[in-house]
């Protein structure tokens, strides 16, 4: 597998904003600043020595980013967009439905999926984009 294009903070950020902007959000808080370095860092660690899978990788960003809330409002939200983001620019679709995709952002919140369980219904719904 070659190696991923990774999400950014800038990126993470502008996900945040985006969202907290259609949301009607005033507030663009952080909690706290070190736990999203940590959690940006662990899907490249999980590549680097276990050669991870991209819907591991996926679910390490989606399941920390909803589980240790970096931002005041909208954690699990941007987990979402972060998964999507990072597949798609890894030439990954994720085919959902939007049923399927409010009840995995549910499980989040409500925090009644691990990890592995989440990349498992990744790796269910990911199609390869083939690009020209």
């Amino acid at each position: 597998m070659k190696t991923p294009l990774w999400l950014s903070e800038m990126m993470i950020y502008a996900i945040h904003k985006t969202i907290s902007n259609q949301l009607g959000s005033c507030c663009f808080k952080t909690q706290e600043v070190a736990p999203l370095n940590t959690i940006l860092l662990k899907p490249q660690q999980l590549f680097r020595y276990q050669q991870a899978d991209f819907a591991t990788l996926a679910a390490s960003y989606g399941f920390h980013l909803a589980q240790q809330p970096i931002f005041v409002v909208h954690n699990v939200p941007v987990a979402w967009i972060a998964i999507y983001t990072f597949l798609g620019l890894n030439g990954i679709y994720l085919e959902t439905t939007d049923d399927e995709t409010m009840s995995l952002l549910n499980q989040l919140k409500n925090q009644q999926i691990s990890e592995i369980e989440l990349a498992t219904w990744l790796r269910a719904r990911m199609k390869i984009v083939s690009i020209g």
